[in-house]
């Protein structure tokens, strides 16, 4: 049964084509479309005339073909990213696969994608849920059950150092690296003055460093606004994992340190009242935080710039696009940022007075750097996070890594204390 005009024109409309004209005029219209109406016995239907409102002539503007072609190209993009799925090259690869769509380890989610996951086969508890696990004994070790790669992101580690037994000389090191800890701990007469010592001088706003013209003063300054900037960029692009990372613990003790001595000159200069109280608070921060700034600085560059970075690209990264993937972002502006330019960076405030770092700086130092690493290994190895696998304790190379970390250490100290006396004016 041939259709009336009516149906013509709803089909025209339908399909964004003019709908004027007479029957004759509408069926030559339809025909020169590839989706032209095709009357069917079951589309035959009553008779009976449609409401004079969709009788009338619609005024609906006709779709150009470069907007039907724009819209269609939008469609099938969507399409395709949510029925491909994702490769075995894409797993092998983690984090450096190419073409993924969930958010990075250290991005922030979106409320669209908080709760979703769309290129992982697990289903990660609630951050609370998991500190709950954690502290559960009767749990596994690996409590996500995920392989050890938390949402997938580590499927380039190789397996072996991901799940199963730590090295056995994991543990006894640990218990090692504590007993040389508790047992060179300072006294508290000892701890007290270090606290006090190497103030800040009164003229330091008017000293410059002797081995240049520079005003100290305004480097500290423009080095506490860098990091301060540094940290604001983060905290709006990036999760709060990322402060677990002991590059980013680096660079909040690089800025906590500067920070604390732009306040202390900031006293010196507007605060005309003395105030005993808040002069010793800044500085013990200071003293806290200056050789941890460094140390962990020169850590971070050597470690991420010579072991790290190469050992991901030649070893972990298979193909020349997940390699093109990772040089990209390693050399992205924020990475050079916090992984290169933190080294001059950390030497400018920490240095400039040629204050020789001590026993209790190194000690200082220690203890945070094995508390990291406890959290590291109890929190992070547990849930599949990680990030420096070339430390992993189920691998003898990478418990004598540790060692190699502690002998860093010492070997900082010495040699910031020899370049402070080389360069130390006479």
């Amino acid at each position: 049964m041939e259709p009336n005009v009516y149906e013509l024109r709803s089909e025209c409309e339908r399909l964004g084509i003019d709908n004027a004209g007479n029957k004759a005029t509408l069926v030559a219209r339809l025909g020169k479309s590839r989706d032209a109406f095709t009357p069917t016995r079951s589309s035959s239907r009553s008779r009976t005339r449609t409401p004079s409102k969709s009788r009338a002539r619609s005024r609906t503007p006709r779709a150009t073909p470069k907007a039907k072609a724009t819209h269609k190209a939008k469609a099938t993009h969507k399409a395709k990213a949510k029925a491909t799925p994702e490769t075995d090259e894409d797993k092998a690869l983690g984090a450096f696969a190419s073409g993924k769509s969930r958010p990075g380890l250290f991005e922030k989610r979106s409320s669209s994608n908080a709760n979703t996951n769309t290129n992982t086969n697990t289903n990660n508890p609630p951050f609370t849920s998991t500190l709950k696990i954690l502290f559960d004994p009767s749990q596994p070790w690996l409590v996500l059950n995920n392989q050890g790669s938390y949402n997938n992101f580590f499927n380039f580690v190789p397996l072996e150092w991901r799940v199963g037994p730590w090295s056995r000389l994991a543990v006894p090191t640990l218990l090692f690296f504590l007993f040389k800890l508790v047992l060179s701990a300072p006294s508290k007469a000892e701890f007290s003055d270090f606290l006090q010592s190497n103030p800040l001088p009164d003229n330091y706003a008017l000293r410059a460093s002797p081995i240049s013209n520079i005003d100290m003063s305004k480097v500290h300054l423009a080095i506490a606004l860098n990091g301060l900037a540094t940290l604001f960029l983060i905290v709006r692009k990036s999760s709060p994992a990322v402060f677990g990372t002991y590059t980013m613990i680096s660079w909040l003790n690089i800025t906590t340190h500067a920070l604390a001595t732009v306040a202390q000159q900031f006293q010196f200069q507007f605060i005309s009242i003395s105030h005993p109280t808040f002069h010793l608070a800044l500085n013990a921060i200071r003293q806290c935080t200056r050789f941890p700034a460094l140390v962990s600085a020169l850590i971070t560059f050597g470690v991420w710039n010579i072991v790290l970075a190469p050992y991901i690209y030649f070893i972990f990264c298979k193909g020349s696009e997940s390699k093109t993937r990772f040089l990209k972002w390693n050399f992205s502006f924020f990475l050079m940022e916090i992984h290169f330019f933190n080294l001059p960076i950390a030497v400018a405030a920490t240095l400039w007075n040629f204050a020789e770092f001590g026993d209790v700086d190194l000690w200082l130092a220690s203890v945070l750097a094995y508390l990291y690493g406890l959290l590291y290994l109890l929190v992070f190895d547990r849930i599949g996070v990680h990030l420096y696998p070339t430390f992993s304790p189920r691998s003898s190379r990478g418990v004598l890594g540790w060692f190699f970390l502690v002998g860093a250490y010492l070997g900082i100290k010495i040699l910031a204390n020899f370049v402070m006396t080389f360069f130390k004016p006479k």
